[in-house]
């Protein structure tokens, strides 16, 4: 409940080094309501850019029961598995997006746990009192930020927290590669790429007061990035396709693979 399947997958994948992972038959099996769900359902939810995990939240709250898991999971997690170790992927997480719905009703304590927790995953100590109070405070009147030397926590007005590893390739410079007829971009752990025959294509960070140009007229790349929950500090860094110097896409995956570029099926083609 507390994972995004990307971040499940990952600590899967630390797990089948210890134990062996056996796949149960019966998930296969579509006369049970819960696969038909995942088979036929999901897939159409998905085609039409259904958030679940957003979803489970406006559903669900954090109780007294729920936390207790999630701090003896805490510890399993802490004993059990190094995060550190060798055998993990150089790609391994280095940030977690929690969205506002998960803190709601919660007094400080539980919203510190639930820090701490993903704090753990960072392979990150839990947060000390003064910051943490200070966090919260700044919260109450608008934006809220933890900047410490080895990892950031910001939440924007709407309670959304990003929790970031400094060394993270999100807080780096995308690099652009243009090779032949050929463009790259590199950033956050992925890469796109797209012809570009008569070089009328580039790739780069927003300049102040621009706009895109849409459909229905233009919006300014501030408000859509605003809409999109991005975080300030990183509006500057997600790539953005150009056609003759004006932006025409969003490269919004390459920060979030549940975010969809935008606008969606811009024709690259010449």
């Amino acid at each position: 409940m507390f994972l995004l399947d990307k971040e499940l997958e990952e600590l899967y994948s630390v797990v089948k080094e210890m134990m062996p992972v056996f796949e149960d038959e019966s998930n296969a099996d579509i006369t049970y309501k819960r696969n038909r769900i995942r088979s036929q359902m999901i897939p159409i939810l998905h085609d039409e850019n259904m958030n679940f995990y957003r979803f489970y939240w406006n559903m669900h709250s954090w109780d007294t029961s729920t936390l207790q898991s999630l701090s003896e999971r805490q510890i399993r997690i802490s004993e059990n598995i190094n995060l550190n170790h060798s055998s993990v992927s150089k790609d391994k997480k280095t940030y977690f997006y929690i969205p506002g719905t998960s803190f709601q009703d919660l007094d400080s304590h539980s919203t510190k746990q639930i820090l701490d927790f993903y704090l753990s995953l960072l392979g990150k100590p839990p947060l000390y009192r003064k910051p943490f109070e200070d966090f919260q405070r700044q919260s109450l009147s608008g934006r809220g930020q933890i900047d410490t030397a080895d990892f950031l926590i910001d939440r924007d007005t709407q309670g959304n927290t990003l929790i970031i590893n400094k060394d993270s390739q999100l807080l780096q410079q995308p690099l652009v590669l243009k090779k032949y007829n050929l463009i790259e971009v590199i950033w956050n752990g992925a890469s796109r790429s797209f012809q570009d025959e008569k070089n009328i294509y580039s790739i780069r960070n927003q300049n102040p007061g621009e706009f895109l140009q849409l459909p229905y007229g233009k919006k300014e790349l501030t408000e859509i990035f605003r809409e999109n929950r991005i975080p300030v500090f990183l509006r500057n860094l997600i790539p953005i396709v150009y056609k003759k110097n004006l932006p025409i896409q969003i490269l919004f995956s390459m920060f979030d693979s549940s975010l969809s570029d935008f606008p969606k099926n811009v024709n690259l083609s010449q």
